[in-house]
Order: C-alpha cells, then sequence, then structure tokens
C-alpha cells in the first residue's frame, strides 16, 4: 500500500491553500502547516504498516513497499 499519494497531496495542498488565503492567513503560512502536518501523518502511517508488516496482519505487503 502506497502512503504517499501526489494527486491527492497536491489538491489538498492546492485547496487547503486557497482557504487559508481566503481567511486572511499567509501564504508561506498555510504552505507550512499543511506540509508539517501531512509530514507528521506520513510517519504515522509508516509506524501502523510496519506494526501490522511485524505482526503479520499485513499480508502481501514486503517491507520494502514503503514510499516517503
Amino acid at each position: 500500500m502506497t502512503v504517499f499519494q501526489l494527486n491527492r497531496w497536491l489538491e489538498i495542498l492546492k485547496t487547503r491553500t486557497e482557504q487559508g488565503l481566503e481567511a486572511g492567513l499567509e501564504k508561506a503560512f498555510v504552505e507550512h502547516l499543511i506540509k508539517v502536518i501531512h509530514e507528521e501523518s506520513i510517519r504515522y502511517q509508516d509506524m501502523i504498516m510496519d506494526r501490522l508488516r511485524k505482526s503479520g496482519g499485513c499480508p502481501g505487503a514486503p517491507e520494502d513497499d514503503k514510499e516517503n
């Protein structure tokens, strides 16, 4: 299972940045905040997938299938 989905990420970055600008926030701040949240989300998803692999709860998922 791929954790990172480029098209979805670009859509979220674009729409959430627009929402932040409409709310009067600085573009650089909104982009930074979204990127930090995204990085933490990937880290957490990786942790869950690693636990599933180690426990045998994720059949067919090779160890090197992880993307950052």
